[in-house]
């Protein structure tokens, strides 16, 4: 694929982002949203900088994973793509009023050419009704994740 189609493919992306984080009328939730896409964005592109950014320094999850590991687990689950494109399936934003948390439960598509050579691990797939959930704390006009776990939508199994 050349640099044309790629460029072209990235900016029809964006635009339906904005597009979507536009018709939110909640804006809390376009806030949510916005970190969401902007750590997508980080992970496409391989900027552990910018996605580690987003996660708070108390990142803590079931696994005993804290903020440095995370971030380099998250990478090192898409080092073997090239032109990487990730899809956010059964995105659902729960905001919990007046608390500053907000859960995000979605299952992540990975899509791009896979180099085999670049490939140093088992990838994680994810499983029928398996969903990532991801809480989320509000830091001024941010929100940052804070823990990071599977679980499986009972609806999502059958």
């Amino acid at each position: 694929m050349n640099i044309r189609v790629l460029v072209a493919v990235g900016v029809t992306l964006l635009a339906l982002v904005a597009m979507n984080l536009r018709s939110c009328e909640d804006p809390t939730e376009a806030a949510i949203l916005g970190t969401l896409e902007d750590m997508v964005q980080a992970v496409e592109t391989g900027d552990r900088e910018r996605l580690d950014s987003w996660i708070a320094a108390d990142y803590g999850d079931r696994l005993g994973h804290q903020k440095d590991s995370i971030v380099r687990r998250i990478m090192d689950e898409v080092e073997h793509y090239e032109g990487l494109d990730i899809v956010l399936d059964h995105l659902s934003v729960k905001i919990e009023e007046n608390t500053g948390f907000a859960t995000v439960t979605f299952v992540p598509r990975f899509e791009g050419e896979v180099d085999a050579a670049k490939k140093k691990r088992p990838k994680y797939t994810f499983k029928k009704g398996q969903r990532l959930r991801v809480k989320l704390r509000q830091h001024g006009k941010e929100w940052l994740v804070v823990r990071g776990d599977m679980t499986v939508s009972i609806r999502g199994a059958l």
